[in-house]
């Protein structure tokens, strides 16, 4: 036995999950997992994977198993009991059964899919025994009702495979069951079929009402009503168990719905390097060569879990005698041509993904042009998580067209709905959340030529400016909050503008505004590169407003003043004010001036030497300057920071999108422990690492009890979270005390708000 064969000791076999099951059954028979591996011509890892629960047993397997360990399968436990070792091989073939294509022995992964969909259409609940399974074409659902359909075939009666492509195509099929399955025997009158659908349908619906239960596939229907036909004939099927799979995410009353999402990158990465024979059929990603996996890997991430792109992927691959690093470059500069290669041999999905789209988008276009152009704009958005708020509070940044469309709810709501007839846009679980599949974004916008393509990236870079906010001391926990939330759309569409060199005043002020985000999240490096793209475009651009130039030039000298970089922040102080020196020599003072004054004073404060100077800059405002609100954000390691009790210091994960401010934190599991921080201003927020601990914490200020905080209630688990947030403190000295009653906490930094000093 070896070193890692644990042997297993449960005395009650129906507890047990059916890989444990089967481990427990060798180690009865002191047989090695080697010596198994050798007996069924599995492989030792493939074995004890399935052992250890990692993937599912198959049917072979399992047969195996009692075969060769000289058990019963009705020992099996009765949840993982599977009627066909126990049916008899003859009756199991003499059932109705017309599934056109034959078992996939590539498909991967899923188990978990599998055995829910047959949970749910095994219930004894009415409503969930007609369930549409929903999702992008390409997806794999015809696949995933076909290995439902092996899978679980001895615990129906009957299955039973019509097309859904048209309503014609529906009805010929469902009339010709009793043909297909080798029914017409069972027909009193075989010259009955031609009569039509009385005689015939009736058949069909009294064989299924009294073998129970069967199973009817309804394959590709894409038009809700071309099942009009048939709707009222599946409410009279008795115990009938109906699988329909289809583009449509809602079928209204008529079925439930059951979505098919991507495949993670490991399943995708061991479907393709089986799909090229770079693994066996029981291979594991564990026996593949490390340079192949690592490619293989990439191409899976790449086509981001499509199971038909990765089978095209294959045929491409295998047809041209190409390797995976060029199919790999060669799919990063021509996607979109790629995808509508399928490869001479596919017999279950001869379209290629990429015409599938196209012939449903044309379907799309004919129904709803505001349906067409909000999947345009999302062509050229942040994929993952595309909001609805976006459209509502940036349309009126758009032409007046789609002003009018997208800003209205009721115009934005329906062409939403179309969108998602077609699974061009998905649902994510988050509310008021959409989402697009990358590959279906290249195929649209490699379709449009490039004055379009232009077009409609531009409006993507107005529509998320619209919404994108200025952090500012005085706005700093909203502004923040809508920054992280449209964060990733303003980097996707400004990497629009730089490749497609564009030059307008809103791609300068999203420039700068993301750069003050990253400033604030600590991000240094990001923060100035966004600073310098917005001057540069600044200085270029013709029409730009002084105050843009102003607050452009402050920005950047903030932060090298921030950073200790005190030559290249008075250099930026002095071009800020350069550029208005006509205005400041006549005492011209706007806002922006004012404040670009009040931080080079505040400034030249910081040096002796030079506190003449800033005196005489003051007087030379007549007075008019303040003090102005500034926030400063203190990170976890401050020398000022005073921890009790057990604490440690972790550097964050730096492969995150978004890090721990300073890139560590001050972590404790130890109840009682506590930080203690005093300050000069008139409010503070705490930032937490929720995605490192999740605890629960007393806040008090000034040695008075504040409020209990339980941070797994939050919302967000990511750094930088705010977990508390005051600003209406009387300004002057405060102390924070932060205690921990239970759990964990992480103190990411703290955000300091008060006056600058003049």
């Amino acid at each position: 036995m070896g070193r890692k064969d644990k042997p297993i000791h449960v005395d009650d076999t129906q507890g047990y999950s059916i890989g444990t099951f089967l481990r427990q059954q060798r180690q009865l028979h002191t047989i090695p997992l080697t010596t198994m591996a050798k007996l069924t011509g599995y492989s030792k890892t493939y074995l004890s994977a399935i052992e250890n629960n990692n993937i599912r047993a198959s049917r072979n397997v399992i047969t195996q198993y009692t075969q060769h360990l000289n058990f019963s399968a009705d020992q099996l436990p009765r949840a993982f009991q599977d009627p066909l070792l126990t049916t008899d091989p003859d009756e199991l073939q003499e059932r109705p059964w017309n599934i056109p294509y034959q078992r996939n022995p590539l498909f991967t992964g899923r188990d978990d899919l599998l055995k829910r969909l047959h949970e749910r259409l095994s219930s004894s609940r009415k409503l969930s025994h007609c369930l549409a399974i929903t999702g992008l074409g390409g997806i794999g659902k015809t696949q995933l009702a076909l290995e439902y359909a092996y899978t679980y075939r001895s615990y129906y009666k009957g299955i039973f495979w019509i097309r859904g492509d048209s309503s014609e195509v529906l009805m010929a099929d469902f009339l010709s069951l009793p043909i297909t399955t080798g029914l017409l025997t069972e027909l009193t009158e075989p010259s009955d079929i031609a009569s039509g659908l009385g005689t015939t349908s009736n058949f069909i619906k009294k064989w299924l009402r009294q073998h129970t239960p069967g199973l009817l596939i309804i394959d590709s229907l894409d038009d809700a009503h071309d099942l009009t036909p048939l709707t009222r004939i599946l409410t009279q099927l008795g115990e009938t168990r109906i699988i329909i799979t289809t583009r449509l995410q809602t079928l209204g009353q008529i079925a439930q719905s059951f979505e098919v999402g991507k495949l993670s990158v490991p399943e995708g990465t061991l479907f393709l390097l089986r799909r090229l024979r770079m693994l066996p059929l029981d291979g594991q990603l564990n026996d593949a060569n490390k340079g192949l996996y690592s490619l293989a890997t990439e191409i899976a991430e790449t086509i981001d879990g499509l199971p038909l792109a990765l089978d095209q992927a294959g045929s491409y691959i295998e047809e041209t005698a190409c390797d995976l690093g060029h199919y790999l470059r060669l799919f990063k500069q021509q996607s979109s041509r790629l995808l509508f290669e399928r490869g001479g041999l596919a017999l279950d999905h001869p379209e290629p993904i990429a015409t599938t789209w196209s012939l449903a988008f044309k379907k799309l276009e004919q129904r709803s042009t505001i349906a067409r152009d909000l999947l345009y704009l999302c062509a050229f958005l942040y994929p993952d998580a595309i909001y609805r708020e976006l459209f509502q509070e940036g349309a009126a940044a758009l032409g007046p067209t789609l002003r009018n469309t997208l800003g209205d709810l009721v115009s934005l709501d329906q062409a939403i709905t179309e969108l998602r007839k077609y699974s061009f846009l998905q649902t994510t679980g988050q509310p008021n959340t959409l989402s697009i599949h990358r590959l279906v974004q290249s195929v649209i916008r490699d379709n449009m030529g490039e004055r379009i393509q232009r077009l409609w990236a531009e409006r993507a870079v107005r529509i998320v400016n619209a919404i994108f906010p200025h952090i500012t001391a005085t706005t700093w926990l909203q502004a923040r909050t809508t920054c992280r939330t449209y964060f990733a759309h303003a980097q996707t569409v400004l990497d629009l503008a730089e490749h497609w060199k564009m030059a307008f005043p809103e791609v300068a002020q999203l420039a700068s505004k993301v750069g003050k985000y990253q400033e604030d999240t600590s991000e240094f490096e990001e923060a100035e590169k966004y600073y310098l793209y917005a001057i540069g475009l600044n200085e270029y651009l013709e029409g730009i407003s002084p105050e843009e130039i102003t607050y452009s030039y402050n920005n950047l000298a903030l932060l090298y003043e921030s950073q200790e970089k005190y030559r290249q922040a008075e250099d930026n102080y002095k071009k800020a004010m350069g550029s208005r020196q006509a205005e400041i020599t006549a005492e011209q003072f706007t806002p922006a001036i004012l404040e670009i004054l009040r931080n080079y004073t505040t400034f030249l404060m910081k040096f002796e030497q030079r506190k003449s100077e800033a005196s005489r800059l003051r007087e030379s405002t007549s007075g008019k300057l303040q003090s102005s609100v500034r926030h400063i954000t203190i990170n976890d390691d401050h020398k000022n920071i005073r921890y009790d009790g057990q604490w440690n210091s972790y550097d964050g994960p730096q492969e995150r999108s978004l890090k721990d401010y300073g890139g560590n934190i001050h972590y404790t599991s130890d109840p009682g422990a506590a930080f203690l921080y005093t300050f000069t201003g008139f409010g503070i927020a705490i930032l937490a690492d929720t995605s490192s601990a999740q605890g629960v914490i007393d806040i008090y200020l000034d040695d008075r009890y504040v409020l209990r905080k339980d941070i797994a209630r939050d919302t967000e688990q990511l750094p930088q979270t705010v977990v508390y947030h005051q600003e209406r403190l009387e300004y002057g000295k405060h102390t924070l005390t932060c205690e921990l009653v239970s759990g964990a906490f992480a103190l990411d930094a703290l955000v300091i708000f008060t006056y600058g000093e003049m």
